[in-house]
Formats: C-alpha cells, structure tokens, sequence
C-alpha cells in the first residue's frame, strides 16, 4: 500500500470543480472527506469516469501481469456476483462449487497426479495467490524437515531476477531468504542449472515466472526448466543404469521425494517425468522398481538438456 497522509480539506487542491450542466454541480467536492450532501450517481460517475482518463491504456500496458480483456459475457458473470461474500459457502453452494470445478481445472492443467485430491481456493489477486503458495511451501519443507530431525531456522526460495516483488514481499513476511539468480549476458531469465546451483536442503521451493518482458520476444521460462529437469532426470537413471547397477532393471534407491531433493525438484515433478516416460514406453515401472525399455530415447532426452 502506498503511505497516504490526512489532507487538509481546507485546501484548494483537496476538492474538485467539475464542470457539468447540473445544479448540484455548482459548488465543489471534497477529495478527502465525506460530502455533507449526496449526488446523483450519474453525476458521481461522470465524475470519476472523467479522472480516470488521466490513467494509461490497459490494453497498451505489454508489462503487465493482469488480464486487460475478456469477453463481455464474462465481465457480465463478474458484476452479477459483486454483492455474494464468496467466504459464506453455505448461502452460496453454487459459487462454492464453480470455484471447486476451478480448482481441478488448474490441477489437471497443472498435471496434478491423479491419486491426489487438488485443494486451492480463489484470491483476490496474484500476489495473494503467491502468498498462500509459499506458505504452503513452507509448511511442507517444515514438516519434512522435522521428521528428519533437522532445523528449520533458515528456509530460503530460489528465484530469477524477473520474479514479481510479491515473492519479495513473501520473503520478508515469512523470514525467508531470498536466492536471486541475477540476469548474465543475454540470460534474462532463472534456467535450470543455475538454480541447481543455490538449492540445498533449506530449499523450499522455487519460483519461475511463465515468461518474460524485459526483452522484445516471448520466452516460456517454466517449459524451459521442465525440459533441464527431465534432462537431468533422465541421466540420473542412466547413471543408475550404467554405473550403480550395471543393470536396465533396478530399485529406485531412494523415495520420489529423495530423488525430487537429489535433482534439485519436487516430489510431484518427479511423479509427473515419471509417468511421462511410461506413458512413452522409455521406462516401466512397479512401485520403486525400475526397467528401462527405450535407453536410446533415455540418452536423446539427456542430452537435450
């Protein structure tokens, strides 16, 4: 929030003088405090409307993280909604249940595994959004952390430098340190290796932003690490393979959160490479044991990284 002070409201620039054909517009309104006599809402709208003119054009503003267009349909839902308090579920179930079918949305957009019950809640906003993220965050590398018998006293976040200053904000609410990766060279954005870099058990997560405006063409940042992530997956198992057990066929030797930790991931992450290279018949798999079908295809992916 920006810092505001109390204004003299005997001041000149603390009111203002429209100029509209109307009696009531006669005299002015106070900027700062409450008028001792109503409007007509017309007249209030033009008002504002008018002052909202010295704003930029939304549509032209290329740097911005919010959605400048939508259909009229859809801005029409929005104000037929103004009035429901959408934390009061049970006066309105309906609301309740479009955002739950939001929710899933996102999980399966997301590639939530399919044994795992999506939980999420609509925000106000993004940095709200990015908030409960990483507390959530938290809370898990926390509880990790203690059933390791093992401090929680100094949590960081790997970020990039075009990460959005909420996620600073975050850091400074939540007593977190915050890894930036600085931009190098023609590298404007956070990649795989050098996050891989400051990650260490302490992590709690790390922040990619979908893409970039610092420079005159679209970069999708987020596929780009997914791809070094799946790189690096995949030549830890051919490491596995060749290396540790001599063998296509062997355990895991360790959980998907271990090996999430040891690639510098998630759990989920690992869970999602792992069903993709099922699906494409590159690996089989039966609890912690794994065969590779495809080393081939194995090798490709690794050195695509």
């Amino acid at each position: 929030m920006h810092d505001q002070k109390i204004k003299d409201p005997s001041k000149k620039e603390s009111v203002l003088t429209p100029t509209y054909a109307s009696r009531e517009m006669a005299g002015s309104i106070p900027k700062h405090t409450m008028p001792k006599q109503g409007a007509a809402p017309e007249t209030v709208y033009n008002l504002i409307h008018d002052e909202l003119i010295m704003d930029g054009n939304s549509r032209q503003n290329l740097a911005t993280f919010v959605t400048t267009w939508m259909e009229p349909e859809a801005k029409q839902l929005m104000s037929e909604c103004f009035d429901k308090n959408m934390i009061d579920k049970d006066e309105y179930p309906q609301t309740a249940e479009i955002e739950s079918r939001c929710v899933n949305i996102l999980a399966n957009l997301w590639n939530s595994p399919d044994h795992e019950t999506a939980t999420g809640t609509s925000t106000v906003g993004s940095s709200e959004a990015a908030m409960l993220g990483g507390m959530a965050m938290k809370w898990n590398w926390r509880d990790k952390m203690k059933k390791a018998g093992k401090s929680t006293d100094k949590p960081n976040i790997v970020m990039g430098a075009n990460t959005q200053i909420c996620w600073h904000k975050f850091c400074k609410y939540w007593d977190i340190e915050a890894r930036e990766v600085k931009a190098e060279g023609n590298r404007f954005t956070l990649n795989a290796e050098e996050a891989l870099k400051l990650v260490d058990e302490n992590t709690i997560g790390v922040v990619v932003i979908m893409s970039r405006t610092i420079v005159d063409h679209y970069v999708r940042c987020v596929n780009k690490i997914q791809k070094q992530l799946t790189a690096i997956f995949a030549e830890a198992l051919l490491y596995f393979s060749n290396y540790l057990f001599e063998d296509d066929m062997f355990k895991l030797p360790f959980t998907r959160t271990e090996f999430g930790a040891y690639i510098g991931t998630t759990r989920e992450t690992v869970t999602k490479i792992i069903h993709d290279f099922t699906v494409d018949h590159i690996i089989e798999v039966d609890g912690k044991n794994i065969k590779i079908l495809n080393k081939e295809m194995l090798q490709k992916i690794s050195n695509a990284g």
